[in-house]
């Protein structure tokens, strides 16, 4: 006759909390609102009621909502919060001051020290009675050797002259009364070495792509980062006017601008 045992089936390992990062005697708190802090503090997005039912294991939605927003009114949990996330600052070395820097360098940068719209000057423009300038004289017999050879048998070639000159630099501003291309030359994009960029030009590049029309440069949005400190600075409060007040963020903002070329108008 067989009989047929009841096995028990081992009870799952609990959930480790979240560990405490200082000593009761430090913070003030217990060690479940400790627990509730250093789990807080470790979300990416904080949401307190979650925080809450990871440390007391609370099924119920609504009371952990009741319970987090108590836990977070208490004035020694909002201390040990605030401490976190002081230390949190100090671990990454970055603080918020530092952070509003590096924006403001992003946003202020001068977007031609990455890449700019160059007129250069056409073979024309420092000729000799603007006439065609050459680069060099084996560049003029380059160019005539290599009409002689294209030129149909029989045919006496029509070689240029070299009456403009040599020396034609690519790199040279047009001349106002260039005859050939009245003193417009031509239209060129240069894109700066970015080995010697300004830190906040630096920040502000992005990378490159190759297409099929050529290079091209990728930069942050500075209208984004321009929000970024808006946002920051509560500048985006519809209830906040430009006035002459010291207080008021968008004055400061203002008047940190480089030659502080905007002025704040006073009160009538």
């Amino acid at each position: 006759m067989t009989v047929n045992k009841q096995v028990k089936k081992p009870k799952p390992a609990p959930r480790k909390r979240a560990t405490v990062s200082r000593d009761k005697k430090e913070t003030g708190l217990n060690f479940e609102q400790q627990a509730f802090v250093d789990e807080y503090l470790s979300m990416e997005r904080r949401v307190a009621w979650k925080a809450y039912q990871r440390v007391y294991r609370v099924g119920n939605v609504k009371v952990c909502e009741a319970n987090a927003s108590r836990l977070l009114s208490l004035a020694k949990v909002k201390k040990a919060i605030e401490e976190g996330e002081k230390a949190r600052l100090q671990r990454i070395e970055y603080s918020q001051d530092q952070m509003v820097q590096r924006l403001r360098m992003m946003l202020t940068v001068d977007i031609n020290e990455l890449m700019e719209i160059r007129r250069l000057n056409c073979r024309h423009c420092h000729g000799k009675d603007h006439l065609y300038q050459w680069k060099d004289e084996a560049e003029y017999q380059r160019v005539c050797a290599e009409i002689k050879a294209d030129a149909p048998e029989g045919k006496e070639p029509q070689l240029p002259n070299d009456k403009g000159g040599y020396g034609f630099d690519e790199r040279a501003d047009p001349v106002s009364g260039c005859p050939n291309c009245h003193g417009e030359g031509h239209m060129v994009t240069h894109i700066h070495d970015t080995r010697f960029l300004s830190e906040g030009a630096r920040m502000l590049y992005a990378g490159f792509e190759i297409t099929q029309n050529g290079m091209k440069v990728k930069t942050h949005d500075q209208k984004d980062i321009l929000q970024l400190l808006m946002r920051h600075m509560g500048m985006l409060d519809p209830k906040l006017t430009l006035k002459g007040d010291k207080e008021n963020p968008l004055v400061s903002f203002l008047q940190q601008l480089p030659g502080a070329l905007i002025k704040p108008v006073g009160e009538d």
